[in-house]
């Protein structure tokens, strides 16, 4: 493995790093307006199309499985032709799929576009992620990935106040007509985004090698990676659990459960999310200066407490300090998952491992929305909420038996992988030949 320098000694971030920075966190921040103009809209579905609260979960869930089917090859293909071509089509392909929304009139319909959509939203998210840990130098990655995690937030508070606005005056479908706006910047991205020079150095190492395995071959070989993949898998599902679950329903939870007016509604999912940025930009920092496994175990474990709180004790009287609380702390995993999972796998087949895990968690994302659903047609939508402690509880189990900083996404060297020593062909005179550990 590549050890990753902690000495500090390049900190600086370069030109095209910042470009790329802030186009992913562009890229967020309409991520969080689709996502949550969907968790917005839902009780004008379940109305329109006459849907129960289980096929009201399918819908939710239903986003999560166009990611997950994207998602793994979109990691793949940017192993392949590189970041910043995969990032670029994403957001076209999910711009004009979720613009499409707004003509549907069925739920089969919805269902469909809406997967659809979620191929394309998968790429920006996963290979967006990776795209960015490639080029920020590691004493201040996660303060930065801190920030594109935060854009999604940002997003889910427009969205909220917005359609708290739009949905009473003109209905839900307005809602995703702008979502095609994104889809006019693939122009300029395509134009003047730049793959870093990590992948470069990958890439030229595997067309030196005698006998060159592919990415997917990589992750089952070389036992550090599978187990790495198999610990990742296992805290996206539950951390994705909690987290889309949450997401999806509570503004449903708070208009049919606590009997709160759709105007006020916005407001205060709102306010949850304008903590979560603050958590999230939080959460980075102090995974920058204390670690990525300590933020995230400690974080994992303060929502697992702030889940059932919430729900068991939330009233008309005292939802607005309930949702600020909760905001401030469920967000923060995701936002130290993002470098933390970059760190776990070499730089050639980062984007399909990475991709992978988080989209095997979409499984959590999918079904949980749905058994929350079920829970709440069973017995309350509080009850629901309150079991969503666990899958924190898990996160954080799982997360202990990661290795803290495996592989540096930065390296200019040829990484060495354990078990393909023996097929790398001697480089030529004056290259690299990587730092081993």
């Amino acid at each position: 493995m590549i050890a990753i320098d902690k000495s500090g000694s390049d900190d600086k971030i370069s030109r095209m790093g910042w470009i790329v920075s802030v186009t992913i966190i562009a890229a967020m921040v309409v991520e969080g307006i689709d996502l949550q103009y969907m968790a917005m809209a839902l009780p004008s579905l379940i109305k329109e199309f006459h849907l129960s609260n289980v096929q009201a979960g399918f819908l939710a869930a239903v986003t999560l499985a166009g990611q997950m089917a994207g998602g793994i090859v979109s990691g793949w293909v940017a192993d392949r032709i590189g970041r910043a071509k995969v990032v670029a089509w994403g957001i076209a392909w999910f711009s004009v799929m979720t613009a499409a929304l707004a003509f549907t009139r069925s739920f089969e319909a919805f269902a469909i576009v809406r997967f659809l959509g979620g191929v394309g939203l998968s790429a920006v998210y996963c290979v967006g992620i990776v795209f960015v840990n490639e080029y920020i130098p590691t004493k201040r990655r996660n303060s930065v990935l801190g920030l594109v995690s935060a854009g999604s937030p940002v997003g889910y508070a427009i969205a909220a106040v917005s359609a708290s606005y739009v949905i009473p005056n003109y209905g839900w479908r307005p809602l995703f007509w702008v979502t095609a706006l994104p889809a006019v910047a693939t122009v300029f991205l395509l134009k003047h985004l730049e793959d870093p020079e990590s992948w470069k150095v990958a890439r030229q190492q595997k067309r030196q090698e005698l006998k060159p395995a592919n990415e997917w071959s990589l992750l089952f070989k070389d036992k550090f990676i599978l187990k790495m993949a198999i610990a990742w898998s296992i805290c996206q599902i539950s951390s994705q659990a909690g987290y889309y679950s949450a997401n999806n329903w509570m503004p449903t939870y708070l208009q049919n459960g606590l009997g709160i007016d759709i105007r006020n509604v916005g407001w205060f999912v709102a306010g949850n999310y304008v903590m979560m940025v603050f958590g999230k930009v939080l959460a980075g920092a102090a995974s920058d200066r204390f670690g990525r496994k300590g933020t995230w175990v400690v974080s994992s474990l303060v929502t697992a407490i702030a889940f059932p709180l919430m729900a068991f004790y939330v009233g008309k009287d005292n939802v607005g300090i309930m949702l600020l609380s909760l905001g401030l702390f469920y967000g923060c995993p995701n936002s130290v998952g993002g470098t933390f999972v970059s760190e776990s796998f070499p730089t050639r087949m980062r984007g399909t491992a990475v991709a992978l895990v988080f989209n095997i968690g979409r499984i959590g994302g999918m079904v949980a929305p749905i058994t929350l659903g079920y829970i709440a047609s069973k017995y309350s939508f509080a009850m629901g909420l309150g079991f969503l402690g666990f899958a924190y509880i898990i996160a954080a189990i799982s997360a202990m038996f990661i290795k803290e900083k495996a592989y540096d996404p930065t390296t200019k060297e040829a990484e060495t992988i354990a078990h393909e020593t023996a097929s790398v062909s001697e480089p030529p005179s004056g290259a690299p030949t990587g730092k081993v550990i």
